[in-house]
């Protein structure tokens, strides 16, 4: 039993099924919500991070990392692409040897 459990005296996941928890122990609705939700964080937290996978875990997971390599790849696309228009802009000067004279002198 959590603390919550404990003292309450009741299941927060059960809470959320029952409309009329929040009216049976006279506490609002948001928080009641704001108590479940830190409930299933705590029991996420304590969780042992070595715990096996489940399969659909283990299939987001994999979903996950392949989305994380596409855009870590058109990430870097995208700063090629800005590092070349700002090279090759019209007017841009990146260093003081760059300046240039449009006027002439005469």
């Amino acid at each position: 039993m959590t603390t919550t459990e404990a003292w309450l005296g009741i299941n927060p996941a059960k809470c959320l099924k029952d409309s009329d928890t929040p009216h049976n122990i006279d506490v609002h609705e948001m928080t009641l919500g704001k108590w479940v939700k830190n409930e299933r964080d705590a029991r996420e937290s304590s969780r042992p991070t070595d715990a096996p996978l489940s399969e659909s875990e283990r299939a987001e997971l994999i979903r996950l990392r392949q989305e994380n390599k596409n855009v870590k790849a058109e990430n870097a696309q995208l700063q090629m692409q800005v590092s070349f228009a700002k090279k090759w802009r019209p007017g841009s000067r990146t260093t003081s040897s760059e300046v240039r004279c449009d006027r002439g002198l005469g």
